[in-house]
């Protein structure tokens, strides 16, 4: 966990934390089936801020903008619960274990898709195209690896022409 250290310490120095989630949020990490270094992260600050801009259309918090916003443990959802997976999409099920982790501020999120018991993934999900198979680039494999792609990039690094691990 000394990555996860060393980017707080990055996070609360150039960007915004909350405060630490509470034992009922962790427990509810925990039971949702959450990787070690995301409950541990949580543990330590329940969401941030990353990247202050000058953006209207962004979340203002504390009177600026932010380019991503990770949001505290009571705000996740699955992408079924959000309402955004269509009943007829081949990802449906899936839907239920895609949970909504970071606003990219239009509408879209980066989630982590807890599916594969084995693993974490993350991906980028596209509001209008969510429902499709073979259109949610995984952008990251471990919350550790997403968090240090977020912090050292003010653009979404994930549009950049590289195909990270491939789609779902």
């Amino acid at each position: 966990m000394m990555r996860i250290d060393t980017l707080l310490q990055v996070m609360k120095h150039d960007h915004q934390l909350f405060e630490p989630a509470n034992v009922d949020q962790l427990q509810r990490l925990d039971q949702m089936g959450m990787p070690c270094d995301l409950v541990y992260f949580y543990s330590k600050a329940n969401g941030a801020m990353l990247h202050r801009t000058e953006n209207e259309g962004d979340l203002p918090y504390n009177g600026a903008f932010w380019q991503w916003y990770l949001l505290p443990v009571d705000e996740m959802q699955s992408v079924l619960e959000s309402g955004w997976s269509h009943t007829n999409s081949p990802l449906h099920q899936l839907h239920a274990s895609w949970y909504r982790l970071i606003d990219v501020q239009n509408s879209d999120y980066l989630c982590i898709d807890l599916s594969i018991q084995t693993e974490a993934r993350f991906l980028d999900t596209f509001h209008e195209t969510l429902n499709n198979v073979g259109y949610n680039q995984i952008v990251a494999k471990s919350f550790t690896e997403l968090l240090e792609k977020l912090v050292a990039s003010k653009e979404t690094f994930w549009l950049s022409g590289e195909t990270g691990y491939g789609y779902v």
